[in-house]
């Protein structure tokens, strides 16, 4: 269902302006209690980062999390 209504493994991360703090060891520690990544893609000259999961069930994980990380992330959404 959520493959045919245009869900995906990765999540993008934007609006990193340091990346030194939103390093691949942090992205890392705070998205992978959702599920195992798979590979963290950072786009440092776009300020963003995307996260690929190694399925789809840990990426939606996220979305159901969505508001514990407003506070940390500026932007997240499924890419």
């Amino acid at each position: 269902m959520v493959v045919q209504s245009g869900g995906s493994r990765n999540v993008y991360v934007g609006s990193i302006e340091d990346f030194e703090t939103y390093s691949d060891e942090k992205l890392r520690t705070d998205f992978g209690e959702y599920g195992e990544i798979e590979l963290i893609n950072f786009l440092k000259e776009k300020q963003c980062a995307f996260v690929n999961f190694t399925n789809i069930t840990n990426a939606v994980r996220i979305y159901i999390a969505c508001p514990r990380f407003s506070s940390s992330f500026a932007t997240f959404h499924r890419h």
